[in-house]
């Protein structure tokens, strides 16, 4: 009896062993894809419109920014040979938590600061006021970027948006490089391209906040949207990483 007592402790106590050696592996994988992804905290999406008078200066989105009206007016448009139209205009300035300043006001498109999508939903430049906007002010509406909605339903946290432009899918579908790849990632997220075929989106790439170990850089998505309405998109590998790294579903866990 005492040989087998002896081999049954020595049997549990290495079986307790090998147990609390799992439980630990799998609480050291659990915090790895925390902290290779930097899962983000739950988004409390902001969706504010302020009314400007002529120099005010107001914190908005949470004390995120804050917006100074220099004023309103109008302004001729040119083609360059003729002058064609009166346009309405804003001098706004967006002030960021980091001192970063953005002039807006002459472009109508929306712009991005953090992740806040700014755009100036009215104008009065009379010297009355007009459909409750006083002498010289401004509507503005400040939201949450849809992209960064969009990211957050794959636990990418979006850092800031870094540029815009407008990308044609092939007639003949997405065959071929680079846009086969765009293709298989989005299948990754239930969205398939080629319904896309012959049409021209606007791309959104925004930075995450990701870092990739080898290179120190941060990934970015891509993101096409249509109608202000996000799609799909990918993610990119950060610019600083070697050539050919490819790209990755957004859905993607775990980074390499």
């Amino acid at each position: 009896m005492g040989y087998f007592s002896s081999v049954s402790y020595f049997f549990y106590k290495h079986l307790l062993v090998i147990v609390g050696l799992i439980l630990l592996c799998l609480v050291i994988f659990k915090k790895t894809i925390q902290t290779a992804n930097q899962t983000m905290v739950a988004i409390h999406p902001i969706d504010e419109t302020i009314i400007l008078n002529p120099q005010d200066t107001i914190k908005a989105a949470h004390g995120a920014i804050k917006l100074r009206l220099k004023g309103c007016g109008r302004a001729f448009v040119s083609d360059g040979k003729h002058f064609n139209h009166e346009k309405q205009y804003c001098d706004l300035l967006v002030i960021a938590k980091d001192g970063t300043e953005t002039l807006i006001g002459h472009n109508p498109e929306p712009v991005y600061v953090g992740q806040l999508r700014i755009r100036i939903t009215g104008i009065n430049s009379w010297g009355r006021q007009e459909h409750g906007i006083p002498a010289g002010g401004c509507q503005v509406h400040i939201a949450t970027a849809p992209a960064v909605l969009f990211l957050a339903q794959y636990e990418k946290q979006a850092k800031t948006w870094i540029s815009s432009e407008s990308m044609s899918v092939p007639k003949q579908g997405c065959v071929g490089l680079p846009y086969a790849l765009y293709a298989n990632a989005s299948t990754k997220i239930g969205f398939d391209l080629n319904t896309l075929a012959g049409k021209t989106v606007e791309i959104q790439i925004w930075e995450l906040n990701i870092q990739e170990k080898k290179s120190g850089g941060f990934y970015r998505a891509a993101l096409l949207v249509d109608e202000n309405k996000v799609l799909t998109g990918w993610i990119i590998v950060p610019k600083e990483s070697r050539p050919g790294s490819g790209i990755h579903p957004l859905n993607l866990a775990i980074l390499p």
